[in-house]
């Protein structure tokens, strides 16, 4: 006796551990709260969470075990559910499919009719022909839809069987922050408990757990005796916060023009040069729950009412841009920054007496765009960089909050200067380079050089400043900045070094060279200087005036005796046929071209 008790153990879990129960979530909608909205929600209350569905595909016995695990903590005061009831399935009878042409393969709505037909209801599972375990997700007149789609067609007129599985409950029987077991303490009517459906329970979570990361539920199933069996693989989303005051940044990213003296960018002039940063704004209305909720009596819905998004009411905001602003000033005698230079979309932008920040109050917290306009000939534009932060207020459940998002970056004006790139130069120890920047303008020119090697770049490296009128060595500098930097290259390696300066491209040059510390020699290398000058092309295709009169015949053939190569032409071919080529018009021939090189 207790030898065949053992067996019949072993037999039904070897049948049960080959089984695996699955999620049916077609329909299901996680909670989306938003940070700012739950910010002030009591840890007592917490916020409320969706639910799903989990398919059994396993025999079940009374006391077998369902434990469900939640990703983040309940709220204090919440309590899970004491039951769970799994869907009731009605009886089956005289089903039919109700389309002349048939339902065809990929169907996911099915025509039914029959005396029957009402017996089926959403969460129950129907069979056509080899299209088993066919989910109902919505009934809408005599129209059924299904999950997944038709794998086999059915014919009008076939034979649609609701599947018949236990209905089930279950009981809590242990519970702590985080998860809730639960026994099955009914099976009732059907033929099993695969296809059998259990709801995952609802109760609300720390709000400070889901601002973290999203809430997720997993199930693990066991046998009376403890032992593991209808594995479920993954878990269910069921609750979401994410930021409700978003804002996409369209920075600043004008290039100041030297050659209009830095006093325009290069799609502007001196008194008419602007450029615009746009924060584009996004408010998040969170996303209302659709839960599969089953009640006591079995019976399943697809549920929002009691799960509305928890978001906060925006009361304004203000935008803070720091950069150095006074180049803006028209008037030196009065205190602080006075201009008209910088114009909001919508609200009126104020610089601080300090020139260091321009701030626009929003108070209706949508996209605004500031512009800054230089209209002042004589003023420079200087290279700048642009920061700032975001500042909301809001009040959710009554109570004032404030966010904050800070932006690292909102753009920068660059100088359109030199660069010139130095190609192959040897690297290493065994060599000695010669790099030098030659500055033929009136201003001083600061270098920065950036060293590519094996697809790796290092820098830039600030190499020294070219006066006017002067060269300047970098070799020295560049290899003190590798050295200080930990950049060790290899012996006998060659990289690119770009060297970018701040001033009129036409007056910048470099000169490359090296040697091997060994010998005596000294090579020449190539830069962009001495491979890329600019050369434009002008001129026309004069006609020729030599030529003139008309063709008389274009098919003639010519006959006539082949002279030796080198030899003199005596005599003329005659023409084959009724014609003669007597002159050719060569209105197009002739003409000249002209060419230009820009010198550096």
């Amino acid at each position: 006796m207790y030898k065949n008790k053992i067996l019949a153990t072993a037999v039904l879990l070897a049948g049960t551990t080959a089984q695996a129960a699955t999620w049916q979530n077609t329909g299901v909608v996680a909670a989306t709260h938003t940070d700012q909205g739950i910010e002030k929600v009591s840890t007592a209350t917490g916020v409320a969470i969706s639910s799903g569905l989990v398919r059994l595909g396993a025999e079940y016995s009374l006391n077998d075990t369902i434990k469900f695990t939640l990703s983040a903590s309940k709220a204090t005061n919440a309590s899970w559910p004491t039951s769970l009831a799994g869907i009731v399935t009605g009886s089956d009878g005289t089903i039919l499919i109700n389309q002349a042409a048939g339902e065809a393969i990929g169907q996911t709505v099915l025509t039914l009719d029959g005396a029957n037909v009402s017996n089926i209801k959403v969460g129950n599972e129907i069979a056509c022909g080899t299209n088993t375990d066919r989910f109902v997700t919505a009934i809408s007149g005599g129209n059924y839809t299904i999950t997944p789609a038709l794998t086999a067609a059915c014919a009008d007129d076939a034979v649609v069987t609701l599947q018949n599985p236990h209905d089930m409950t279950f009981g809590l029987i242990a519970s702590d922050s985080t998860s809730a077991t639960y026994r099955v303490t009914a099976i009732a009517n059907g033929t099993t408990t695969i296809g059998s459906y259990v709801q995952t329970p609802q109760i609300n979570v720390l709000p400070a757990d889901l601002v973290a990361a999203d809430v997720s539920i997993s199930m693990a199933s066991a046998t009376a005796a403890g032992v593991a069996f209808d594995t479920l693989a993954g878990s269910l989303v069921v609750a979401k916060s994410v930021p409700q005051f978003v804002l996409a940044v369209t920075p600043f990213d004008a290039v100041v023009d030297v050659e209009q003296s830095k006093k325009a960018f290069t799609d502007g002039t001196p008194t008419a040069s602007s450029d615009a940063l746009t924060l584009t704004y996004t408010n998040s209305a969170g996303a209302t729950a659709t839960a599969a909720e089953v009640n006591g009596s079995g019976v399943l819905a697809y549920d929002n009412s009691n799960i509305t998004a928890v978001v906060a009411t925006g009361d304004q905001v203000v935008h803070t841009i720091d950069s150095d602003f006074n180049w803006m000033d028209t008037d030196a005698a009065t205190a602080g920054v006075q201009t008209s230079q910088a114009t909001g979309a919508v609200n009126t932008p104020a610089i601080n007496a300090a020139g260091t920040a321009i701030t626009v109050t929003d108070a209706t917290i949508a996209t605004e765009t500031l512009t800054l306009t230089k209209n002042v000939a004589a003023t420079i534009i200087p290279q700048s960089t642009f920061s700032g932060k975001s500042v909301y207020t809001y009040t959710t459940g009554g109570v004032a909050g404030t966010y904050t998002t800070t932006h690292a970056s909102l753009g920068s004006w660059s100088l359109n200067g030199a660069s010139i790139t130095a190609y192959g130069v040897p690297m290493g120890s065994t060599v000695s380079r010669f790099l030098w920047v030659n500055n033929k303008g009136a201003s001083s020119a600061p270098v920065t050089a950036t060293v590519t090697t094996a697809g790796q770049a290092y820098g830039p490296y600030a190499v020294g400043t070219a006066g006017a009128k002067s060269a300047l060595s970098m070799s020295a500098a560049l290899d003190a900045a590798l050295v200080a930097a930990g950049v060790t290259l290899a012996d006998n390696s060659r990289a690119n070094i770009v060297f970018e300066a701040p001033v009129k491209a036409s007056d910048v040059t470099v000169s490359a060279a090296y040697k091997h510390i060994a010998d005596a020699d000294r090579l020449t290398l190539e830069t962009s200087d001495t491979i890329q000058d600019s050369i434009s092309v002008s001129g026309t295709i004069a006609a020729n005036s030599n030529c003139t009169g008309t063709t008389s015949s274009t098919a003639a053939a010519f006959t006539g005796n082949q002279v030796a190569a080198n030899a003199a032409i005596t005599g003329q071919g005659v023409a084959a046929s009724t014609g003669a080529i007597t002159d050719m018009d060569c209105a197009l021939g002739g003409g000249s071209v002209t060419t230009s090189t820009t010198a550096k």
